[in-house]
């Protein structure tokens, strides 16, 4: 009878230690401003960072704000939202803004990136099929 009682007992503790700590898949996003550089690099080793002026992401609740940073061209903020996937990917939906629709995704975050944390830098990375350029934005949480 007391071998049944242990059997019982760890059957529960089995079941209980695969059922009770589901891992999520998805690694959290610290909310607030993320400030840096975005790089272009292509697949013959050059790099290209766009230095005119600092960017910048602002995260909140699902929700993102940006600037648009094609050289030359006028600051005009960006607004979206964004969606964490999977383990280290971020999907960025722009808020409709009609004439930036003939921008590719980097300059006006409308793509999924793949993201990666190293302390308190986020990095985001874009490659678009068919192109040979890779798209970084390399971030700093302030």
């Amino acid at each position: 009878m007391r071998s049944v009682k242990r059997l019982v007992y760890l059957g529960v503790l089995v079941v209980l230690a695969f059922t009770g700590c589901a891992k999520s898949d998805i690694l959290p996003l610290a909310g607030g401003t993320y400030t840096g550089k975005l790089n272009f690099s292509s697949s013959l080793g050059i790099v290209y960072t766009h230095t005119e002026k600092p960017v910048y992401i602002t995260f909140d609740n699902g929700n993102y704000t940006t600037d648009f940073i094609i050289p030359n061209v006028n600051s005009v903020p960006l607004k979206g939202t964004y969606a964490l996937k999977a383990d280290t990917a971020i999907a960025f939906t722009l808020a409709s803004q009609l004439f930036l629709q003939v921008y590719p995704p980097p300059y006006k975050l409308d793509a999924q990136y793949k993201r990666e944390y190293k302390g308190d830098s986020l990095i985001l990375t874009l490659n678009i099929p068919g192109m040979l350029t890779t798209y970084q934005y390399r971030l700093k949480r302030n």
